[in-house]
């Protein structure tokens, strides 16, 4: 104990000596606080604002279909990575790192090794987007998007279905394939030839299908068609058939 108290008289004395010749300053409370109060508006501003665009990039790769094209093997894990909006998930790397720097000043944080901050980040990005994405946030917030600032140009701007890609309802059975409604193009007529990949299950009317294939106007040549569950939430611009049109149960 004895020992210790000469070694801490020391550290005393060359603290005491930094401050009087300024090389250290002494900061008031206030600022502490005002310093510790905008980091921490800071933070959760970019961490709202990452989970904004995670469950926004899972919102539009489910409504535009995009997250159902590695379905279709090879072609369409390479249609998947085409269609990404890659603009979205730059800007969102790019917050994942402010975040990280931001945080880096808390106790819990500082020290540790940046992998591990990262990936925390990431997990907790990827699991709030993902409930959020399939929650209905972005639905509650599209009828109203005129009066957001921005919002519609946004939703918009990235809301865009590839266009070889359609889906929709069957309404009719034909001899070259199918006729469907789809709420984005209307009604489609699908073509379907003996090199187009099909569902192992027969489909019938009211079954809702997933088509790749060449778009000509109304007319779809299916390269692939898978059997999906159900539609994708309804947009405010989307297109209703008659009720006629859109059968609730399926028939042979």
């Amino acid at each position: 104990m004895n020992d210790e108290k000469p070694k801490i008289d020391s550290m005393r004395q060359n603290v005491l000596s930094a401050i009087e010749s300024g090389q250290i300053k002494m900061r008031s409370k206030w600022k502490y606080v005002t310093s510790t109060a905008l980091l921490t508006v800071g933070v959760l501003l970019i961490a709202l604002s990452l989970l904004y665009l995670a469950s926004f990039i899972v919102f539009i790769l489910r409504e535009t279909g995009v997250l159902f094209e590695p379905g279709f093997g090879l072609m369409g894990l390479g249609l998947f990575f085409a269609s990404l909006p890659w603009i979205l998930i730059i800007l969102s790397i790019i917050f994942v790192f402010l975040l990280q720097i931001m945080i880096k000043r808390y106790s819990f944080v500082y020290g540790s090794p940046l992998l591990y901050s990262v990936l925390g980040i990431l997990i907790i990005v990827i699991a709030g987007g993902i409930s959020l994405g399939y929650s209905s946030l972005h639905q509650k917030l599209l009828p109203s998007e005129n009066h957001l600032p921005f919002a519609g140009p946004f939703y918009r701007q990235f809301n865009k279905r590839p266009d070889n890609l359609i889906f929709g309802v069957i309404n009719k059975i034909t001899d070259t394939g199918y006729k469907i409604f789809d709420p984005k193009a209307g009604e489609v007529e699908v073509i379907v030839s003996p090199q187009t990949q099909v569902p192992p299950e027969k489909l019938f009317t009211g079954n809702t299908i997933l088509i790749l294939g060449k778009k000509e106007g109304a007319i779809i040549k299916a390269d692939s068609i898978r059997k999906l569950d159900q539609l994708p939430p309804p947009m405010e611009d989307d297109q209703m058939p008659p009720i006629m049109d859109y059968p609730n149960h399926s028939q042979p």
